[in-house]
């Protein structure tokens, strides 16, 4: 047609598009923080974490991982729940005695949501409450000390700001 619009060729043809759903990922949502009691026992429920996935019907699973070496792996585990409809991962304690206030007042630790082709971590914090520890007393106590000595003598009691003290229940015999 040589550039000639009154002698120019068309010619039309119905074209077909297919659009295929591809998988999207899922994300996930979590608290800033959560909170739990130093004494928790286990399975004791930390918190939730929830999921949602543009992809309707897929079904997810959730681990999750100690970071920094905030926590043992079974210090904390996460379980797939299903309520009304909605799929949440239920944050819980792995194992009782595990948490320790002194030894490690926050835990961080990475959950992680998949559908098994694609996922989702976020990093939750979990923060350890102090509870009132027993105080520790030794079997057998020796004791050097002058005659006429006075002085604080107390357990040992881990937990801070608790009030510790310690009385004599009988008299006792000093040797010289």
């Amino acid at each position: 047609d040589l550039g000639d619009p009154a002698t120019a060729a068309s010619s039309e043809t119905e074209v077909h598009v297919t659009v295929r759903d591809v998988n999207e990922p899922p994300r996930l949502r979590a608290a800033e923080a959560y909170w739990v009691p130093e004494d928790a026992a286990e399975s004791d429920l930390v918190g939730f974490v929830f999921v949602s996935d543009p992809d309707a019907g897929q079904s997810h699973a959730f681990s999750l991982a100690p970071l920094g070496g905030s926590a043992a792996a079974g210090d904390f585990v996460v379980a797939r729940t299903v309520q009304g409809g909605v799929e949440r991962g239920a944050l819980l304690v792995g194992s009782a005695g595990a948490l320790d206030f002194e030894a490690q007042p926050v835990v961080q630790l990475a959950v992680t949501v998949s559908d098994g082709a694609l996922g989702d971590t976020r990093t939750v914090t979990v923060m350890v409450n102090n509870s009132n520890d027993a105080p520790a007393c030794p079997e057998t106590l020796s004791l050097r000390m002058p005659e006429n000595a006075v002085g604080p003598l107390g357990p040992a009691d881990g937990a801070r700001g608790w009030a510790r003290g310690w009385g004599w229940a009988q008299s006792l015999p000093v040797r010289t």
